[in-house]
């Protein structure tokens, strides 16, 4: 199971995010970008193949 944590960053670094809908806080304007509220995640996984490539690189740093 992977964490939200995890999607979290992971959908702050994608080049493919698209978010279904935007999440906006009444006393904060940012966005809460998940995997979860990404179009391209489909049953628990990436469509078009980021989310691996992409903690390996969070791995790194």
């Amino acid at each position: 199971m992977v964490s939200e944590e995890l999607k979290s960053m992971v959908a702050e670094n994608c080049p493919g995010y698209e978010p279904y809908f935007t999440i906006r806080f009444l006393s904060d304007s940012s966005v809460t970008a998940s995997c979860e509220s990404c179009k391209h995640w489909e049953k628990g996984r990436c469509t078009i193949d980021y989310f691996h490539s992409i903690t390996e690189v969070l791995k790194r740093n």
